[in-house]
């Protein structure tokens, strides 16, 4: 099922990006995030951008949210993408719903163009 966040899904989101973070490259961060700071992260974006989860048997396995591309005025529809999942959602179409659902929800929100740095197969679902 794919809900809002809420505060409370920091800690298994933290567990999430946390593995990213120890595991691979794909955050950019070097030290894992301890929950607050993730409760801080999705307080602040969720005052203007979007942030799903996917909760699968009261468990959050995934979520994919949206946040500000650029600071200039001109980039102010623009906006990035980002998805992360339990490793042991992956390959199931998870990312590829949630950022479906991230998408929909961006375009009623009159987004123009969406962009994310994709590091796995998915076919594309928007376009600038």
């Amino acid at each position: 099922m794919i809900r809002n966040v809420h505060l409370d899904d920091a800690l298994a989101i933290c567990e999430i990006y946390n593995h990213y973070i120890l595991e691979s490259p794909a955050t950019f961060e070097e030290v894992p995030l301890a929950p607050e700071e993730m409760r801080q992260r999705i307080m602040e974006t969720t005052k203007t951008h979007p942030w799903l989860v996917w909760e699968e048997d009261g468990r959050v396995l995934g979520y994919a949210y949206g946040h500000r591309w650029r600071e200039r005025a001109a980039y102010r529809h623009s906006v990035e993408a980002s998805v992360y999942l339990h490793p042991s959602a992956t390959g199931k179409g998870t990312g590829s719903t949630l950022v479906e659902a991230l998408v929909a929800d961006l375009r009623a929100r009159k987004s123009h163009c969406v962009i994310a740095e994709l590091r796995f197969r998915m076919k594309p679902v928007w376009r600038c």
